[in-house]
């Protein structure tokens, strides 16, 4: 069984990562603002869905 929660790996805990579509500039090329992170250079954590931990 579990031990409670761990820091999630993916993310070192921080719930957020670069985002991929952009790759943290928050615009394209083309100057458009991303339409993946709109423009934060972050989205949520796919692994943790944002805590920055998960359970066991």
């Amino acid at each position: 069984m579990g031990e409670g929660f761990h820091i999630c790996r993916t993310c070192n805990g921080s719930g957020e990562m670069t985002c991929p579509r952009c790759g943290g500039y928050g615009t394209f090329t083309s100057g458009e603002t991303c339409y993946y992170c709109y423009g934060k250079k972050t989205v949520e954590c796919p692994s943790c869905k944002g805590t920055g931990q998960f359970d066991d």
